[in-house]
């Protein structure tokens, strides 16, 4: 495929029965170059390529750092019709503070990512390898 070929018939990847999508933990790695992205895309450009061939994507840097306002309003903005985001939960939430004392960071998280609107189809929550499983 040469990137002047117009757009790409996306499959439907979205199951309306089953209620799954398909998609990828995110869509920014070099190595993925020459393999997924043509050698001639530009980097700027490789969101838009991802979203013609899946309708979702795992936000990662949000397991880093606490998305910012503008960050999530550039997410909605390049999100065509459609297309959602699974948002990595933030680790001061999961692995630093275990769930403890997090009103604050949820209430911040919940409000950064309202701007997503139907664009945010889940918030994931990772939990720390040493969190131990309790009943109840």
């Amino acid at each position: 495929m040469r990137v002047d070929d117009g757009p790409v018939r996306r499959r439907d990847s979205y199951n309306h029965d089953m209620g799954y999508r398909i998609g990828c933990s995110g869509y920014f790695y070099r190595h993925w170059r020459g393999r997924f992205y043509p050698e001639e895309l530009p980097m700027n450009r490789w969101f838009e390529f991802y979203a013609r061939h899946f309708d979702t994507v795992e936000i990662n840097a949000s397991f880093y750092r606490f998305p910012t306002p503008f960050s999530v309003r550039r997410w909605r903005k390049q999100a065509p019709q459609g297309f959602v985001y699974a948002v990595k939960a933030p680790r001061l939430i999961t692995h630093l503070r275990r769930f403890r004392d997090c009103e604050e960071p949820m209430r911040q998280l919940r409000q950064a990512l309202g701007e997503l609107g139907a664009a945010l189809g889940m918030v994931l929550f990772q939990l720390p390898p040493t969190f131990d499983y309790s009943e109840g």
